[in-house]
């Protein structure tokens, strides 16, 4: 399927700290300059500006907001992105992505999510229906025991 992204929401990692993902800050500055190089328009929420003192990240839409529901729904109403990234957003983004989806709020607003499948989320966000899949694909996984 072709998507024709004109607008994408690039949702950060959120402030750097001892066990968050800092590594992403780097990642979204890549995905940044990918969507810009390909012409498209990123709004770029994050509530770290050390992710965004480059130089580079200025064509993009920056709002320095903390990265929760509240904001990405209101970002998505008054923005109106055609897809949505979460993948530099590390656990918090799969959450927030999760909740999009189970809220409607994507299919609503005919938001695309970029990055990974609703189906490959909802494998991930399942413990079980993880086991599962790595187990089909015979990739080692730790057996659990309570």
């Amino acid at each position: 399927m072709v998507l024709h992204i004109n607008k994408v929401l690039l949702v950060g990692s959120g402030a750097t700290s001892i066990g968050n993902e800092n590594e992403l800050d780097a990642a979204a500055f890549e995905k940044l300059m990918a969507f810009k190089k390909m012409g498209t328009k990123v709004l770029y929420l994050d509530d770290n500006p050390f992710s965004v003192v480059s130089d580079e990240i200025q064509p993009a839409d920056v709002f320095m907001q903390p990265i929760d529901l509240e904001n990405i729904v209101n970002l998505i109403i008054r923005q109106q992105p055609d897809a949505i990234l979460f993948s530099v957003a590390g656990l918090k983004g799969q959450a927030l992505a999760s909740q999009l989806i189970d809220s409607g709020i994507l299919e609503e607003h005919q938001v695309a999510l970029l990055g990974i499948s609703v189906a490959g989320l909802q494998t991930v966000n399942n413990n079980d229906m993880l086991r599962q899949t790595l187990t089909q694909i015979n990739e080692r996984v730790i057996a659990l025991r309570l």
